[in-house]
């Protein structure tokens, strides 16, 4: 009974939080398949995202990253923007029209962690995460019954889409566990891998990531992008996400953290013309304060070389 009281409050003040969507999962992954992340290290898949080849044994055992873990949290924030076009020609991805994710959804599972000590037992500790520790973020997602892992490789929730934030606690004490829901994208499907321009999903739910405008253009810290992007985007990529059928589908769902930012409705001269100054001022409570001024103007001009030649 205590279980599943337990359960019950903490998934009542996760929703009154302005979470879209919670679950419970077990520590252990019953879909790790270490193969698989090995051969995807080994053909290089990963580009310069070395930190992937050496938490593998942490990723497939939260109990090494967090000692003591009964259970996962795992909650959902929907980032789909009210406004979906861009004001410019220099397109940028959805979740980077509002502040960093990463900072907004750990201060609400903070929250959330506190009321869990303060109103249901002060011996209860808990790890948060949100995409930035060695965690199958996805996976726990999908033990949780939150949705499946689709082609393009991101997580869809029957309602939400794919346009969720993932975030989570690793918490002391059991909780009762969800299951994981019998859905999978059609066999036939293959929108997201086709409408990829550069070719990056290489088979279902594999992605080149050396090969992702998303990666090239967020990731990547070399001086030139590899190749001409003829996507427009300089700061992620959205095309996988707005192909899919699941996406289209998707009803009108409240948005309680992510408000748009000032950058959103910068014309083409705002983003040529951008200045030290009005980078930090602007972007650096953003995602795209991750790349950095020269990474972003690199980005700026590669696509204004398309825009030039078009």
């Amino acid at each position: 009974m205590e279980k599943t009281q337990w359960t019950r409050l903490i998934k009542q003040k996760a929703l009154s939080l302005g979470f879209n969507a919670i679950g419970i999962a077990q520590p252990e992954l019953k879909e790790f398949d270490k193969a698989a992340l090995e051969l995807y290290l080994k053909n290089g898949y990963h580009a310069s995202l070395h930190y992937l080849k050496n938490t593998i044994e942490q990723r497939r055992d939260i109990q090494l990253l967090f000692p003591g873990t009964k259970s996962i949290i795992i909650v959902l924030a929907f980032y789909l923007p009210e406004i979906k076009t861009n004001y410019s020609k220099f397109k940028i991805a959805y979740y980077t029209f509002s502040n960093d994710y990463h900072y907004i959804v750990k201060s609400k599972l903070a929250e959330l962690l506190n009321y869990i000590k303060a109103n249901i037992s002060n011996n209860i500790d808990g790890n948060i995460f949100c995409d930035t520790s060695p965690i199958f973020e996805k996976s726990y997602a999908v033990s949780a019954g939150l949705g499946w892992i689709g082609k393009h490789g991101l997580l869809i929730h029957p309602e939400l889409g794919s346009w969720v934030v993932i975030g989570g606690i690793a918490l002391n004490v059991e909780l009762e566990y969800d299951r994981a829901l019998n859905l999978q994208c059609p066999t036939n499907c293959n929108i997201c891998i086709n409408s990829c321009p550069t070719n990056a999903i290489v088979e279902p739910k594999i992605i080149n990531a050396a090969k992702c405008v998303s990666y090239l253009t967020l990731e990547n810290k070399d001086p030139q992008l590899p190749h001409k992007n003829s996507t427009y985007y300089i700061a992620g990529c959205d095309i996988c996400q707005l192909v899919c059928p699941f996406n289209k589908r998707v009803s009108a769902q409240q948005n309680y953290f992510f408000k748009l930012q000032p950058h959103v409705y910068w014309t083409n001269d705002e983003w040529l013309t951008i200045t030290t100054g009005r980078f930090k001022k602007f972007l650096s409570k953003t995602p795209i304060s991750r790349i950095g001024l020269r990474a972003l103007r690199r980005n700026i001009d590669a696509v204004k070389n398309n825009l030039f030649e078009n």
